[in-house]
């Protein structure tokens, strides 16, 4: 009986050997070290707490970044944006947005793509393409190149993005043949009209999303949007609706700040604070949530800035309805199911960590956990997307 349970506990131990793949490795601090009789143990040998520290904050450092080590690196230090070198074809308004863009003094979807419109009809104002040349083609390669600055600061929106593309289909669908005061014209009226555009929608979005704020009821806001900020304004002072806003927020720039700055004055608005910490408190005592969007993507998920994601699964538990607020200028083709894919690194500059732990961190995340959206076409589902932008084609 011995023998036939010593064969087959070899036969075992064999089978379970074979059944290892052949390239699996252990990390360094997990590798088995054999003993004396050859078998293969893990040392339990006690470890000084600062040496574990360390080697635990390290591998983190290491997994953490290389997940992100396919996005694009942060945005320059403040030294390098201060000494940047004009380069062949910017402009003056272009140098000093790439500056705020990389200091992160003008932020926000619509704030961020209404200031670079404005910076491009300041190019286009001032260009002068050169006399051998085709105007909208020397025009367009002038915006290419300023658009590439812009990126070079900070990587640009989806909705810069959109806007830009707008821009320069219109710039190609000129004649070649066009005079330059022509084309000069066409292109800034064309600028004037997408800012005009924007900002319609946003105050179309402001009065839609002010219906669903009651009177009495109390609202909650996650950072700065300036979509909410609008609906709070439009009930306010145009419907005269007394209700409490709950603004929540989060570092390390802390954007609600600006979002209790701006509602502050309202009559019949109650206003409250909270940091992140305190959501699930905030959540408890609200009947709606509004969260401003980056942008909304075509499987009908809600690309919005990190942190939404926690609010909109709080939401969730406590059964409050989420709705996103976001305009048709900022809806995509593209299609993302999480914050990995793609995003945008923050500065290094923004925390501070322990000297052994190597700061990380992303500007947005994925969300589907959404009631609707609304957008200045009404209440429209997330998955509506794909028609919307077939529709508007």
């Amino acid at each position: 009986s011995n023998s036939n349970s010593n064969s087959n506990s070899n036969s075992n131990s064999n089978s379970s050997r074979a059944s290892q793949p052949n390239d699996l490795k252990l990390p360094p601090s997990q590798k088995p070290t054999p003993d004396r009789k050859g078998s293969a143990s893990f040392s339990n040998s006690p470890v000084p707490a600062s040496t574990s520290s360390s080697s635990s904050s390290a591998a983190h450092s290491r997994t953490a970044a290389s997940l992100f080590s396919h996005l694009p690196p942060p945005a320059p230090s403040t030294p390098a944006v201060r000494t940047l070198a004009p380069q062949r074809g910017s402009h003056p308004a272009i140098r000093k947005l790439c500056r705020s863009y990389a200091l992160n003094l003008t932020t926000g979807a619509n704030t961020r793509t209404l200031s670079m419109l404005s910076a491009f009809g300041s190019v286009v104002s001032t260009f002068t393409p050169s006399p051998s040349s085709v105007p909208s083609h020397d025009l367009l390669s002038c915006l290419k190149e300023n658009f590439t600055l812009l990126t070079a600061s900070r990587p640009h929106s989806i909705s810069m993005g959109n806007a830009f593309s707008s821009l320069k289909s219109h710039v190609t669908s000129l004649p070649p043949n066009t005079p330059w005061p022509s084309v000069q014209a066409s292109a800034q009226a064309h600028i004037a009209e997408y800012v005009e555009k924007v900002r319609l929608a946003t105050a179309a979005v402001g009065r839609l999303g002010a219906e669903k704020v009651r009177p009495g009821s109390a609202v909650l806001t996650y950072g700065c949007s300036s979509a909410a900020v609008e609906v709070f304004r439009h009930a306010a002072l145009v419907e005269s609706k007394s209700f409490e806003v709950w603004v929540v927020d989060c570092g390390p720039f802390w954007p609600g700040r600006r979002c209790v700055s701006a509602l502050s004055d309202l009559p019949g608005v109650r206003l409250h604070y909270v940091s992140y910490s305190g959501l699930s408190y905030a959540m408890q005592r609200v009947s709606l949530v509004l969260c401003g969007c980056s942008a909304l993507l075509s499987n009908g998920h809600v690309l919005a800035a990190a942190g939404t994601q926690g609010v909109a699964m709080v939401a969730r538990k406590k059964r409050i309805p989420v709705l996103a607020l976001c305009e048709t200028y900022k809806f995509s083709k593209k299609v993302q199911l999480d914050a990995f894919t793609w995003n945008e690194l923050l500065p290094s500059s923004s925390s501070s960590p322990p000297d052994d732990v190597k700061g990380l961190g992303v500007r947005y995340d994925v969300t589907r956990e959404v009631e609707g959206v609304v957008c200045e076409m009404g209440y429209v589902p997330g998955t509506s997307v794909a028609v919307i932008l077939r529709e508007m084609e």
